[in-house]
């Protein structure tokens, strides 16, 4: 099911999500002439826990304490370095995120890439929060920036 094929490959393993699932992505698109009692013109709604991922994983970005870098590790660490030295406002950070939204819209090339650019968006997202609320953030310097 469409739907369903554009949202798992977004989850890490102890994900619980609920997914609303337009008719156009969902049962409508199987044109099922069975009597499955399901109206395919509705919306559907899931509830997936994944519980494990069989083959490679992605990080769980949500598990990473961003203030802290604890729990933070690869490619989340790094991309929250390079952000804090690199976006140094808010309003830097929200003129990556527009880029990045650009990107997604425009339709990444795989689902990795996807979900690379909805993991970027939400740590920006994350860091602004923290910023805008007067958390302490990580200080990293940079001569190279």
């Amino acid at each position: 099911m469409k739907g369903l094929d554009e949202v798992i490959p977004l989850m890490v393993e102890g994900d619980i999500w609920e997914i609303f699932v337009p008719a156009h992505l969902g049962y409508s698109s199987y044109h099922s002439s069975s009597h499955d009692g399901l109206d395919h013109s509705d919306v559907t709604i899931y509830k997936i826990w994944l519980v494990e991922i069989m083959g490679k994983k992605k990080e769980a970005i949500d598990r990473c304490d961003i203030t802290s870098l604890v729990g933070c590790k690869g490619d989340t660490k790094a991309y929250i370095e390079t952000s804090l030295i690199r976006y140094k406002t808010v309003d830097r950070m929200k003129l990556q995120i527009n880029k990045l939204e650009k990107k997604l819209h425009r339709g990444p090339a795989t689902t990795e890439m996807k979900h690379d650019l909805h993991n970027k968006i939400h740590i920006l997202n994350e860091l602004i929060n923290h910023r805008e609320n007067g958390d302490s953030l990580p200080n990293f310097e940079s001569d190279e920036l």
